[in-house]
């Protein structure tokens, strides 16, 4: 398939919304320990020094519950609602009961009219009598809603011979603003071959503005009317008379990140209750930086005891998840758990270790890292860590390392991750030597933070966005979705319609545009902003200081 046909399928399709996002942070508190349990556990040291102190874990836990995403969010005002209203659009607004087009629109003008001060209308008119239409900007009102929905609204404009969608562009702003969200609803049966400019005006748009958010949604609705058929290459649109079916319509929503997403999530479960499935992606251009703090659930293997050349076992499980809404970053962190090691060393120090595993799932590329660390003290009067500098650390060393298989550790017969998988290791010790500053009946805390850089050498490839489609946690989720859409282009049908009819049905069906084609060209627009991605991970040790002769 050469590139004009790629990109014109691009355009067909960027429009929704990924909630798996909604979708997306998957959570686990840990092997079956809840945050109550954990909160009541002794961690004993060799003199029967307890670390009891359920200030302190609560303490440790608020300060490390959430997951905060610094980035510059852009709000958006203004709601831009663009409806092709030609007459190929006509069928789906016909008959005598209400069709999912009807309500996917009224659950849209729902949504904006409860989210937006300003909204907009844009359709198509043939001003003074011309054939070609343009579009015509109107008030978006209550009487507009009915009439977005009325037959007579999309009987008003042939279908014309050239395409509504390329008359964006001789607009004399883009229909894709800073601080707007801007829906289009259409289906995509372009003559002239011209979705290629909503393709490039989407790539301006992201050229333009940083986190921003292209959702391409397509639903299937009953159709009845005349459905026209676009050929691939340069021929005019033939028509089938009469179909009584089911076909797909799109909509695509382009605007500041986050209020597509809650744009999408809202719209989604309003189509839900009306038992209305769509099959939606969202791709993003974020470029900004993750810091993510994830909360530790402190489960007690037995007693710990901190006693000379013997080991005790705190397990910390990692309930956050190293990776964006939609998947679109290569690493996460294992969700099922972190392994953390307080030892004495024969001097009296004191060492701590962590082993944790961040994968990078059927992927080969390389990945820079960097740390520090900071050193904090629990203040029991004030119920906060105070910082206490980083003197009292003789030697701290962070390393990382790529493997392959399973993690586990010698105190599960549970692999912390699946086999076969590309994983990097991380471990960090960090030693307290006989001579540090520490107090004796204290309670420290050690933040260490690891930065990763992730570099895509596929980025700009043609598998680029192959590869970055398996990175994307939903992935099965969203192909099944896709997949109930378009099982028509798979010898199933999803459309209906009457023995007479379906040889011209068959024909349809191989025009239309193809959604996995316009998702791989939409993946790889997004692979360009994110060639390198840096993530914070904190490693958190919560120890005291078990011996009087190790702490001057």
């Amino acid at each position: 398939m050469d590139k004009k046909v790629r990109k014109r399928m691009l355009c067909g399709m960027l429009a929704a919304v990924l909630f798996l996002s909604g979708c997306g942070r998957a959570r686990s508190g840990g092997r079956g320990t809840s945050r109550s349990d954990t909160a009541k556990a002794a961690v004993k040291t060799a003199d029967a020094l307890e670390i009891r102190n359920d200030g302190v874990i609560r303490s440790h836990l608020e300060n490390n519950r959430s997951l905060n995403i610094h980035r510059t969010d852009r709000n958006a005002d203004t709601f831009r609602l663009y409806v092709e209203n030609t007459e190929a659009m006509a069928g789906f607004a016909s008959g005598g009961l209400t069709t999912d087009y009807q309500e996917s629109i009224q659950r849209v003008m729902d949504v904006a009219f409860g989210s937006f001060a300003e909204l907009e209308i844009h359709m198509l008119a043939c001003p003074d009598g011309t054939d070609e239409p343009e579009w015509a900007e109107a008030e978006l009102n209550e009487k507009m809603t009915r009439r977005v929905q009325n037959t007579a609204f999309y009987s008003e404009v042939k279908m014309p011979g050239s395409s509504p969608l390329a008359a964006l562009a001789w607009e004399p702003e883009s229909p894709f603003q800073e601080n707007a969200l801007t829906v289009l609803v259409s289906s995509f049966i372009e003559p002239g071959n011209d979705l290629n400019v909503l393709a490039e005006q989407i790539q301006e748009y992201f050229d333009k503005y940083e986190n921003s958010a292209a959702c391409l949604m397509g639903i299937t609705s009953r159709f009845q009317g005349d459905y026209y058929v676009i050929p691939y290459g340069d021929q005019p649109a033939c028509r089938i008379v009469d179909f009584s079916g089911e076909a797909p319509f799109y909509m695509v929503m382009v605007g500041p990140e986050m209020t597509v997403r809650d744009f999408v999530q809202n719209l989604d479960q309003r189509l839900e209750k009306k038992n209305i499935i769509p099959a939606y992606g969202i791709y993003t251009n974020n470029v900004y930086e993750q810091i993510l703090e994830e909360p530790l659930n402190f489960d007690v293997i037995g007693d710990l005891k901190s006693k000379k050349a013997e080991a005790g076992v705190i397990r910390s499980f990692n309930t956050g998840t190293l990776y964006e809404d939609d998947g679109g970053c290569a690493f996460y962190a294992a969700s099922s758990g972190r392994v953390e090691t307080l030892d004495s060393d024969p001097n009296g120090g004191i060492s701590s270790s962590t082993q944790i595993s961040i994968m990078s799932k059927d992927y080969n590329g390389t990945a820079q890292y960097g740390w520090d660390y900071s050193l904090y003290s629990y203040d029991a009067e004030t119920g906060k860590w105070v910082e206490a500098g980083k003197n009292a650390l003789t030697q701290s060393t962070v390393t990382v390392k790529n493997e392959r298989g399973p993690l586990s550790d010698s105190h599960s017969t549970e692999p912390i991750l699946a086999s076969g998988r590309n994983e990097m290791r991380i471990s960090a010790r960090l030693n307290f030597g006989s001579g540090s500053p520490l107090t004796r009946d204290q309670v420290y805390r050690v933040e260490v933070r690891l930065h990763l850089n992730r570099e895509n050498p596929n980025a700009g490839s043609e598998s680029a966005g192959t590869d970055l489609r398996k990175y994307t946690i939903v992935h099965s989720e969203y192909i099944a979705a896709v997949g109930r859409l378009s099982s028509g282009w798979g010898g199933t049908k999803i459309w209906t319609a009457s023995p007479r009819l379906w040889a011209d049905t068959q024909k349809a069906l191989l025009c239309t545009p193809i959604l996995e084609d316009l998702i791989a060209n939409l993946e790889q627009m997004e692979t360009e902003y994110q060639d390198n991605r840096e993530f914070v991970e904190y490693i958190d040790f919560v120890f005291n200081v078990p011996q009087e002769d190790s702490a001057k």
